[in-house]
């Protein structure tokens, strides 16, 4: 997918030169809008005229087996491409209803969770986190001083906690992450930094907060965000399951190897499935963003959350 991250916040020097993480913002609830209105090309031709053979090069050059793109300006999609296969053997096109597995970009909608609990009064961004994950006592602070870990340090990567430390969720792709595991992985680890002092990507300190969701939720992360964000916004292929994907019509994962693109297991992230499980397809994802972008710029208008 070739999107723009949804930052949930950032960072600036204040006058001491130090690094200060500003609060994030909360979401605008909006009507959603269909993923295939199109606007005309018009200042989009000449940006779209080089984009093309760009990717296209790109795209040959890199041995991918299949890519999808598109383009989101005012809340419409102005332009999509489609290259490759789905899947190789079976020369089954890409396109943009093909289910992939999204990786990383789950974290966007697993911090969205957050914000909306926090909207709904189960949290404040400023609670510490061992209020709702008592595991993480485990945890060993870099000095006795060092503030805990909250939810804002969790969903902006400020917690210090490392980016996979011993969390093992690729060994056995079969096996999915349970609660115990999570709970060993923490058993210990040394933060990189006292939190909130610096940044670090962490798939670790996400999959905390998917577990996090799941207790404040009362439900699991994937169904409340089912119920708060894919059912509202119509993206009626976008699914944690793997079974759901499979029936779909998923495509088949690959990954680099010495022998080059050779198809891989996806892996099964149980308890941690907020840091990286979720399956979506591109009209999907552009349907999503173009709903996150109508809550930019920032206002001061009262929000009412969902």
């Amino acid at each position: 997918f070739l999107v723009p991250w949804a930052f949930l916040g950032c960072a600036h020097l204040d006058g001491a030169g130090k690094r200060q993480i500003l609060p994030p913002k909360r979401v605008a609830k909006v009507k959603p809008e269909s993923a295939q209105q199109k606007l005309p090309l018009q200042l989009h031709d000449l940006a779209i005229s080089g984009l093309k053979p760009a990717l296209r090069a790109l795209y040959t050059a890199s041995g991918v087996p299949g890519v999808v793109v598109g383009l989101v300006h005012n809340r419409r999609v102005v332009w999509t491409d489609e290259f490759g296969y789905a899947n190789r053997d079976q020369k089954k096109p890409m396109t943009v209803e093909t289910v992939t597995r999204i990786g990383s970009l789950t974290k966007i909608f697993t911090g969205l969770a957050i914000l909306g609990l926090r909207d709904e009064g189960h949290l404040t961004l400023d609670d510490p986190v061992v209020s709702v994950i008592p595991e993480l006592r485990r945890i060993l602070y870099p000095s006795t001083d060092s503030p805990r870990i909250t939810f804002r340090h969790l969903i902006t990567h400020s917690s210090g906690l490392p980016r996979v430390g011993q969390l093992d969720y690729y060994s056995n792709p079969d096996q999915p992450v349970t609660i115990q595991a999570l709970e060993k992985s923490l058993d210990g680890v040394q933060l990189v930094f006292s939190p909130g002092t610096a940044t670090l990507y962490s798939n670790l300190a996400m999959g905390v907060a998917s577990v996090a969701v799941d207790r404040l939720a009362g439900m699991p992360l994937r169904r409340y965000l089912e119920q708060k964000v894919f059912k509202p916004l119509g993206m009626t292929r976008t699914t944690f399951d793997n079974q759901d994907a499979t029936k779909l019509g998923k495509a088949t994962g690959y990954a680099p190897t010495a022998e080059g693109f050779t198809s891989q297991k996806p892996w099964a992230l149980g308890v941690v499935e907020g840091m990286g499980g979720l399956y979506s397809t591109l009209n999907d994802m552009m349907r999503f963003l173009a709903w996150q972008t109508n809550a930019w710029p920032p206002r001061n208008a009262a929000e009412s959350g969902w």
